[in-house]
């Protein structure tokens, strides 16, 4: 239970970095 939620939480993390860099650019 606690690795998903860590996986979950990292998954999040990536896609609104990826939506940052898409703005940026």
């Amino acid at each position: 239970m606690m690795e998903r939620l860590w996986l979950s939480k990292g998954l999040k993390q990536l896609i609104k970095a990826n939506c940052s860099n898409l703005s940026m650019k």
